[in-house]
């Protein structure tokens, strides 16, 4: 029975089918990759951008609010 296995042609084709089949080949398979462009630098970090113009614009006005440059004057006799 195994030499029957060994000796008959169609199952040997039918394994080489499957074995090229299921392998990857980098001349054959790397050839229909879409090249994808090139990203700016203000799409690869704009959320990391946009973040961190945010947290200045925070620190800005807690810096403005509490540093207390403007005063309310009222006159307590006319009240």
């Amino acid at each position: 029975m195994a030499n029957i296995k060994m000796n008959n042609p169609e199952l040997e084709t039918q394994n080489s089918k499957l074995r090229t089949d299921n392998s990857f080949h980098e001349s054959r398979d790397s050839a229909m990759d879409k090249r994808l462009p090139k990203r700016s630098f203000f799409q690869k970090y704009k959320y990391y951008l946009l973040a961190g113009a945010a947290f200045v614009a925070f620190l800005v006005f807690v810096i403005v609010s509490v540093s207390g440059g403007r005063k309310l004057r009222v006159d307590d006799e006319k009240s």
